[in-house]
């Protein structure tokens, strides 16, 4: 027989456990074939990593990674060869983290095949999270 006390104890940890918020993280990645990459794109670029610098949106206060790009070669749209930066959601700022799942991730110097689309806002992005870029 069990005791009212191993009872209670039971029904405390059952609250408890209740109690804690569950987080769940998840990104959908709708894989597309090569054609579709390169329809969907508003840009396809070759180019240079020169800097990356996150920051976190005074309004919102999302983080958003800069990547800064020297662009040799233009493959699709109206974009000229030379400086230009990219945005990206998610980053490290202070002691903040924020990453989404499948993003493509940067390091300096390193020579990147870009596929590109556009924030609401006309910014440009890597499209389709990591399959975006080589």
């Amino acid at each position: 027989m069990t005791s009212p006390t191993a009872i209670r104890l039971l029904a405390l940890l059952l609250v408890a456990t209740l109690a804690v918020p569950a987080t769940t993280e998840a990104t959908t990645a709708v894989l597309v074939d090569d054609l579709a990459l390169v329809q969907h794109s508003s840009a396809i670029v070759i180019g240079w990593v020169t800097d990356i610098k996150s920051y976190a949106d005074p309004v919102d206060g999302r983080i958003w990674t800069l990547v800064g790009l020297n662009v040799d070669e233009v493959l699709k749209g109206a974009l000229a060869p030379g400086p230009m930066t990219i945005r990206q959601l998610g980053g490290s700022v202070g002691g903040l983290m924020s990453w989404i799942q499948g993003s493509p991730e940067f390091t300096r110097g390193e020579k990147t095949l870009l596929f590109l689309d556009q924030h609401r806002d006309g910014a440009l992005r890597v499209a389709h999270l990591f399959q975006g870029k080589f």
